[in-house]
Parts: C-alpha cells; structure tokens; sequence
C-alpha cells in the first residue's frame, strides 16, 4: 500500500473519531429511576460489545489503520464507561434525595408520636392512684 493511500486511510479514520460517536448522557432534567435503569442497562450492553470487539482488534492489530482502530474502540469504550458511571451518580443522587425526604417525612411522624406519648403520660400522672387499677 502507498504512503499516500495510508495517510488517507489514517485522516479518514481520525475524521470520523474526531465526529464523535454521542454526546455523554447527562441529566438535563429529572429522570425516572426505570429510564435510568434502561440507560444503565443499554450502557453496560454497549460496553461490553466494545470490549469483545477490541479484544478481537487486539488479536489482529498488524497495521497501523488496526492499531488506531483498537485506540478508537477504546476512547469510545472509556466514554461509555463514563457514561455509566454518570448515570450511577445521578440515581444514587436520586435515591439519596428520596430517602432525605422519607427521613423528614419519619422525624415529623416521631415528634407528633412523643407529643402523643407526653399528653398520655401527663394524664396517667394527674390521674394519680386510678391509673394504676
């Protein structure tokens, strides 16, 4: 193969790794916990694809156009890896909000259940000996 022929084969390659391949998911908004599990799930499909086809590159990386194929497989898988990790935070974070929330739901429940529990023992206290027949 020519030195020319090679160079293109290489500037055409990096045209399309330079295009990118998707943008990061990201939370723009809120996401439902079942959307962010089907992300998670189509990530972890994705990954593990690019790892099988960049163990097959591995085998086979006798050119320079295979070895920057094997290095843009792995730029690509490294960006799904990241993409799934951003999608563990987000539900995590999600999760963290909710179980805040059920925290103050449960601490107000508590102070009604103590103030409850207080009117009842000062009756029983006021009611002197009767309360104990």
């Amino acid at each position: 193969m020519h030195r020319a022929a090679k160079w293109a084969i290489v500037a055409i390659a990096l045209a399309v790794w330079v295009s990118g391949t998707g943008s990061p998911i990201v939370a723009q908004q809120e996401t439902s916990p079942t959307q962010l599990r089907l992300d998670l799930d189509r990530l972890r499909v994705q990954i593990n694809a690019l790892q099988v086809r960049l163990t097959e590159i591995g085998e086979r990386r006798d050119t320079l156009a295979e070895e920057f194929e094997a290095a843009d497989v792995r730029l690509v898988l490294s960006r799904r890896q990241l993409e799934a990790v951003q999608l563990r935070l987000l539900v995590l974070s999600q999760q963290a909000q909710e179980l805040k929330a059920e925290v103050g739901r449960l601490t107000g429940e508590m102070a009604k259940a103590r103030e409850g529990l207080s009117a009842r023992v000062v009756a029983l206290y006021r009611m002197g000996p009767l309360s104990y027949s």
